[in-house]
């Protein structure tokens, strides 16, 4: 894959894995393998692009994100949308 069209994505949690899809905004969410964490991460990306109807539609760059934090997993406390959210404000 061409780094300069991707997203990456690894979590200091090394457990977690890493994960990659493409820098364009418009691709679909892959659920083929079911759900991965970083799936999280892509839909803030998508909803970023969706927010800023003037930028620009498709990235000329790839992006390397690391992500790292202190909500914990399926606590109940909505880590997965704590993601999306950060992920969205990071883009």
């Amino acid at each position: 894959t061409d780094a300069s069209s991707t997203v990456t994505v690894a979590n200091s949690q090394t457990k977690y894995g890493r994960g990659e899809f493409p820098s364009d905004p418009s691709s679909p969410v892959d659920r083929a393998e079911g759900l991965k964490w970083w799936q999280y991460v892509q839909c803030g990306y998508k909803g970023a692009f969706d927010a800023a109807p003037d930028a620009q539609k498709t990235p000329s760059v790839g992006v390397q994100l690391l992500v790292d934090g202190r909500v914990p997993p399926a606590a109940g406390v909505s880590s997965s949308s704590a993601l999306v959210v950060a992920s969205c404000l990071a883009v």
